[in-house]
């Protein structure tokens, strides 16, 4: 068996690596997503909380 170079590792593996990005990208969006949309509300009540 020999060692795979890294055109060969990237040929294999091209797939997951566009999956892995598309879903951190996904996690990332609803995360900023969720700070934008929520964001003043849940700010002005955690002023009145304190």
């Amino acid at each position: 068996m020999s060692m795979s170079t890294s055109t060969e590792v990237i040929a294999h593996h091209w797939a997951f690596a566009i999956f892995l990005i598309v879903a951190i990208g996904l996690c990332c969006l609803m995360l900023v997503g969720g700070w934008f949309l929520g964001g003043p509300r849940t700010r002005e009540v955690e002023k009145r909380a304190v």
